[in-house]
């Protein structure tokens, strides 16, 4: 079963009631969704918004009978305003953003979101949008590159890694999640610490294939 981050306090700040109106901008496992159709029961709405159309049908399974008083929307909470209208919410009680990404997207290795996982370097929440983070590895100069990792990902040694990149992609493109990680950890001079060096660059790719800080 799906377990809502900060659940309480998000009912607590919420507060749904029966017949509530509400917008769940980032539906994930459906946790949050389900919780505030629970309690707008039995003449309550809820809408709710994914870009992964793989998160909309995980989440229509785990909230089971509750599906019944949700609109589930394959899109981004960017384009909120214009969903809810099309779908009939043109006045709501609340709206929640549960930013970032799902642990179902980073458990799939075929999304390419961990460097833990072995998968394509891929990182698309929405896999319409048309570029991957390999493509952005592979296209981008070493100024874009190392701009990139520390905008998005405040990595301090950006430059030393778009460096390493723009060098290594010419023997060889990017492809897996596994290159780079190796590379990141290579720069770093190996793995020190609970963190993986490679964090923060995973970071910045997936903030700029998926535009999130446009979406905000």
């Amino acid at each position: 079963m799906h377990q809502a981050v900060l659940l309480t306090e998000v009912m607590a700040w919420l507060r749904p009631r029966p017949g509530g109106v509400f917008v769940d901008g980032t539906l994930g496992g459906g946790g949050h969704t389900g919780a505030i159709a629970e309690a707008i029961a039995p003449t309550g709405r809820v809408m709710a918004l994914d870009q992964d159309a793989g998160a909309l049908d995980r989440a229509r399974r785990n909230l089971g009978e509750r599906v019944t008083r949700c609109t589930l929307v394959q899109g981004s909470f960017a384009r909120m305003d214009e969903l809810a209208t099309a779908h009939g919410f043109t006045t709501v009680d609340g709206v929640l953003l549960d930013i970032g990404i799902s642990s179902d997207q980073l458990d799939d290795s075929e999304r390419g979101f961990s460097f833990m996982r072995e998968g394509p370097l891929d990182m698309r929440m929405d896999l319409s949008r048309p570029v991957t983070a390999a493509d952005l590895l592979n296209t981008l100069g070493e100024e874009a590159l190392a701009h990139l990792f520390r905008r998005y990902g405040e990595e301090p040694r950006a430059r030393a890694i778009a460096g390493r990149v723009v060098r290594q992609r010419m023997a060889e493109p990017f492809r897996s999640t596994r290159q780079l990680a190796d590379l990141v950890e290579a720069v770093y001079g190996g793995r020190r610490g609970r963190i993986h060096p490679a964090t923060l660059v995973f970071q910045a790719l997936r903030i700029a294939v998926n535009g999130e800080l446009e979406a905000l």
